[in-house]
């Protein structure tokens, strides 16, 4: 059996951790928790007869009420509202499932286990506040405010985790990419045939 890849980062905190690759395609999983909607579209109708859905793009002035773009531009606005704040729970899932998923401690000056050697300093300074129950979230509370404890570091623990990141989409984007490198430097299907003599 293979060992698992990791990085060993030490801390300011004091903290020793093991940091490994993200899972692949764990973002088609955040995608398909929390899809986004799309913008609405208006219904064109063809000369040939046919009906095609088009992009709806408001513009800067508010349509007056009863303008057949009225109901389109309220529609176009509140989803966007709704996709920037579907984005930042996407972000902070993310950010969630990668401490929890990549990060291992393995030394430090408090231990995780021991919940009264570090609980009541959140239960002090945020009396409403109740450590959860569940031991992943609680682990994630703890590496949160006592583990990665600087910015800077968050970053780097985050660009190691997300260094070989991978979706089905980007796989699809970058094939498509290949295959028009490729058509655009005179390679086609079939160039590596042998002619016929």
């Amino acid at each position: 059996m293979a060992e698992k890849v990791y990085e060993e980062i030490e801390l300011s905190s004091g903290f020793t951790i093991h940091v490994s690759s993200l899972p692949p395609y764990y973002l088609d999983m955040i995608n398909d928790i929390h899809p986004i909607p799309d913008y609405p579209s208006r219904k064109l109708e063809l000369k040939a007869g046919d009906t095609i859905d088009w992009p709806y793009e408001p513009g800067e002035e508010v349509p007056e009420e009863g303008d057949e773009d009225y109901e389109l531009f309220l529609k176009y606005h509140i989803i966007d509202k709704e996709r920037k704040e579907i984005a930042n729970t996407r972000n902070t899932a993310r950010v969630n499932y990668l401490l929890n998923m990549c990060v291992e401690i393995i030394d430090g000056p408090i231990d995780f286990e021991d919940t009264e050697s570090w609980g009541y300093k959140l239960t002090t300074a945020f009396p409403d506040f109740h450590l959860p129950d569940d031991k992943g979230q609680r682990m994630l509370v703890f590496i949160k405010h006592f583990v990665i404890t600087t910015i800077p570091e968050l970053n780097n623990v985050i660009d190691t985790c997300t260094a070989q990141e991978v979706t089905m989409e980007g796989i699809t984007q970058a094939l498509r990419g290949f295959r028009g490198v490729m058509e655009e430097g005179g390679f086609r299907e079939g160039d590596n045939e042998e002619e016929g003599g």
